[in-house]
């Protein structure tokens, strides 16, 4: 998706997106997406108290993680100057009680010197993304193998109690 802008007087904000999706694999957090601010007016872009918040149905299953490294977007408040951006990255950070296949949602909301201020769409699904393998006794010297045919798990037989299992 494109991003949006929002101008009053000479302060306009605009930012890179105004929607992210992620599809997060069990037990581990996504990659981060990242979301750009930038000044386009001809005045400062003032980033008041709080300028950030995550709201909406689900806002515990994402984080804000990285902020821009001047500060600019910190909840302390901030500027951003004439043509100058800031820079922060969005992750989606399931919980112990996300259930695979539910899709969670939530909106990152900016607080600027304008009268509407932008906000980010997010969206995340919890998918599988560990396989189980249920080994037997006649599975001894056998191996478990990718797509690509690559060997990624050996159990050998010289030790049939798996002291000397092996995973690549």
């Amino acid at each position: 998706m494109t991003g949006t802008t929002v101008a009053v007087a000479n302060t306009t904000a605009s930012i890179s997106n105004s929607a992210l999706t992620f599809s997060t694999p069990i037990l581990t957090s996504s990659q981060v997406q990242t979301i750009t601010l930038s000044n386009t007016g001809t005045t400062p872009l003032v980033v008041y108290y709080g300028a950030l918040s995550l709201t909406g149905a689900n806002p515990g299953q994402f984080a804000i993680v990285i902020l821009s490294p001047n500060n600019c977007l910190s909840v302390n408040g901030g500027t951003v100057p004439v043509g100058g951006s800031c820079v922060l990255d969005i992750q989606h950070k399931p919980s112990a009680g996300a259930v695979v296949g539910t899709t969670y949602t939530a909106n990152l909301h900016f607080n600027l010197n304008i009268p509407v201020n932008p906000s980010v769409s997010l969206t995340g699904t919890l998918i599988t993304g560990l396989r189980t393998y249920y080994i037997h006794s006649d599975h001894l010297d056998g191996s478990i193998t990718n797509t690509t045919g690559q060997e990624v798990w050996r159990w050998g037989n010289a030790d049939p109690f798996g002291n000397n299992i092996s995973r690549y």
